[in-house]
């Protein structure tokens, strides 16, 4: 390294070494000021319903200026990473639940919880037929057929 070999052959020892040790303490600054600013956020939290305060499973959970997301698992619980440290809307969404927008501020919050209300609208009419084919029944839905 170009400091040990300057601080070796020169007669300004004492010069080099303050040299050295006040370029090794700017870079060590340098070094938290970049980590700080790129670090990461973790966001986590739970997601219920709103009547009975019971854990949802499959629940999306999608921040759409990212396009990164999770799902709930079945607890309820989720957990999205790597996100950056500022104010983002988050999409909270399920089917047969009403959709919900949030504004999450990533620089103050790590964990946020939510609450889904049901909402039939959401549901789409399942509608499936059958037919006899000889002494068979078939669905029509069936991938068997």
């Amino acid at each position: 390294m170009w400091f040990f070999y300057s601080y070796q052959q020169g007669s300004h020892k004492l010069t080099d070494m303050k040299t050295y040790i006040k370029q090794l303490l700017l870079f060590l600054i340098g070094l938290l000021v970049a980590t700080n600013i790129f670090s990461q956020v973790i966001l986590s939290g739970k997601v219920t319903e709103k009547k009975t305060g019971l854990p949802l499973f499959g629940v999306d959970l999608f921040f759409t200026e990212l396009q990164v997301g999770a799902a709930t698992d079945t607890s309820g619980n989720y957990k999205i990473i790597h996100l950056p440290k500022r104010k983002l809307l988050l999409k909270i969404s399920s089917l047969g639940y009403k959709t919900l927008i949030a504004e999450v501020d990533l620089t103050t919050t790590r964990t946020m919880d939510f609450s889904l209300e049901e909402s039939p609208e959401e549901m789409n009419e399942v509608r499936s037929e059958e037919r006899r084919v000889g002494k068979e029944c078939r669905s029509r839905w069936s991938p068997y057929h």
